[in-house]
């Protein structure tokens, strides 16, 4: 099997996984998808396309993120039992970010102000020490344009996929092609990654940081 055709295969069953896990949120929460995605601040079609006859796409992992931060919900592959109540969420090497973090009023705007308007740049609050040699730090607050093109040497967000358990590991990482490694000398994160597009991609490239500690007295 080529590699387009493993991608593709890929992209098949983790939709199947996302599908399932639309239908489980639906029974949990008691809303229909549409309103989900409308909470979490999405369009109200970023749930409901994945059951379009002719789409072949995936939930990205900043869509997953707004779900599960603003109802409290595991993600996909994380529900035990179908239909069961699902638990709360483990948080890896980032969380999305928002007022909600308590980094108060200045670092908010300060954060809008990085994004000045781009919709396709997110801003999330690292969570590892993957980084550290770069200078970003745990706590502090990265861009992440997912429009852009990496380049070596680029720190940059990647997904790390699990089929098995149908999930989607985000990281962050500097871009050493063909390999992903960690700026850091923390021993359990400098295994290189291989960027191969089936089990691990890059989905957006760090163009900005802010640390709240240090602007604005935030914590």
């Amino acid at each position: 099997m080529g590699a387009t055709a493993k991608t593709s295969e890929t992209k098949r069953q983790l939709q199947e996984v996302h599908k399932e896990w639309i239908a489980a949120l639906e029974r949990t929460l008691g809303l229909k998808p549409s309103k989900i995605a409308q909470e979490a601040g999405l369009s109200d079609t970023t749930l409901t396309r994945l059951f379009w006859p002719d789409y072949a796409g995936t939930l990205s992992q900043m869509t997953i993120a707004k779900v599960k931060t603003r109802f409290g919900v595991a993600g996909p592959g994380e529900i035990a039992v179908a239909g069961a109540t699902i638990p709360g969420f483990s948080e890896g090497d980032r969380v999305l970010f928002s007022n909600d973090n308590g980094a108060g009023e200045e670092i908010e705007k300060i954060v809008e102000a990085m994004r000045a308007g781009r919709n396709a740049v997110e801003p999330w609050r690292l969570r590892s020490r993957a980084l550290e040699g770069e200078g970003i730090l745990p706590g502090d607050i990265v861009m992440v344009d997912l429009n852009a093109q990496a380049a070596a040497g680029d720190a940059v967000c990647a997904q790390v996929y699990d089929l098995r358990r149908g999930t989607a590991e985000t990281v962050f990482r500097l871009f050493e092609p063909p390999f992903l490694v960690a700026a850091s000398s923390d021993a359990a994160l400098r295994r290189p990654l291989l960027v191969d597009n089936e089990r691990v991609a890059v989905v957006g490239v760090v163009v900005g940081s802010v640390r709240p500690w240090r602007l604005g007295g935030a914590r």
